[in-house]
């Protein structure tokens, strides 16, 4: 094989790696509330009902349920979901319940490889496992080593 040849075989390879394919399915059980997300990604606040899926990174990123104008842009007043995922074989997502953010709907969310996930039911929802209460609670991350980390997010 000639050197060019073998150049566009690994650049080839490398932009399969870097291009993986992620993905965020949403099922809002709650019967009031609009899925939203944001993030450098997502050009801004977008709403997604129907889910959201990229071929490239997903970086931090924010899914709410906005319910009426309660929540801020970001996520403010609400129960964020927030996380990247990565086709470098590592992803997080976790919940925050750190203010400005506040418990307004349940929350679960788990991913689709089998990698495990979080709920938070309620404002007492566990600290360091359930949710991020303060910026220590790392025992709240949940991270997958899949390149095409994807999760399913459940409102109510």
């Amino acid at each position: 094989m000639s050197s060019r040849a073998s150049a566009i075989a690994a650049i080839t390879t490398l932009v399969g790696i870097v291009s993986a394919q992620h993905s965020v399915s949403v099922v809002n059980n709650c019967g009031y509330g609009t899925p939203m997300m944001t993030g450098p990604d997502t050009g801004g606040l977008i709403s997604i009902p129907n889910g959201y899926s990229t071929s490239g990174d997903m970086t931090g990123w924010i899914i709410f349920l906005q319910n009426g104008s309660q929540c801020g842009s970001d996520g403010q007043n609400c129960l964020p979901l927030e996380g990247t995922l990565t086709g470098s074989g590592y992803s997080q997502v976790d919940i925050s319940l750190i203010a400005p953010h506040a418990f307004n709907s349940p929350l679960a969310f788990s991913y689709t490889d089998g990698s495990g996930g979080r709920s938070c039911a309620s404002a007492s929802c566990e600290c360091d496992y359930d949710a991020f209460c303060q910026s220590t609670d790392y025992g709240a991350q949940v991270g997958s080593p899949s390149t095409t980390a994807s999760i399913t997010v459940t409102f109510c």
